[in-house]
Parts: structure tokens; sequence; C-alpha cells
């Protein structure tokens, strides 16, 4: 919130090394939200896609079925955006 996108993007990092099971996800979700807010689409995406891949490595009750569909949306919406828009025919 302070503008620190740098700085919470690294607290982040410190913290998934130290963090284990669901909450390693809702840490990359701060680091994510730094990401995106400092314009790094490509780390966002990967931070994302990466936490999408850790779901899938744990144990299914302890996997929340809401955190996985908000992540799979927000990856959905990431790359959705990166699509050029389509140009249309020019009229005359």
């Amino acid at each position: 919130e302070m503008g620190k996108y740098d700085d919470a993007a690294a607290a982040s990092e410190k913290a998934l090394a130290l963090a284990n099971g669901p909450r390693r996800v809702k840490i990359s979700l701060v680091k994510a939200d730094a990401l995106s807010k400092k314009g790094d689409v490509a780390g966002e995406r990967k931070t994302i896609a990466d936490s999408i891949a850790f779901l899938s490595t744990l144990p299914a009750a302890d996997v929340s079925p809401k955190m996985k569909s908000v992540l799979e949306a927000r990856l959905a919406k990431i790359e959705a955006s990166d699509k050029p828009a389509k140009k249309l025919p020019a009229r005359h």
C-alpha cells in the first residue's frame, strides 16, 4: 500500500522460503499483487502459475477450491490481457 513494491516482493520471497502448505499460496498472492502494481506482468504470471502448480502437490484436504478458482481466474485474466486486440477490417 505504501508503493514499496520491490520491498514487498523481496519480503514475500523470504516468507515463501519459510512457509509450508496452503500459507505459501496466500504469500504468493501478496507477491503477485506487488508485482502487478509494479507493472511486472511476467513476474505476476509466473507467481500465479507457480502457485497453481504448488496447489496440485498438496493433499486434497489442504486445497481450498475457492483459492484455486481465484488463482485460475487471475491467471486467465492476465493471459487474456496479453493477447493483442483484434484489428477490425477497414471500412470504405
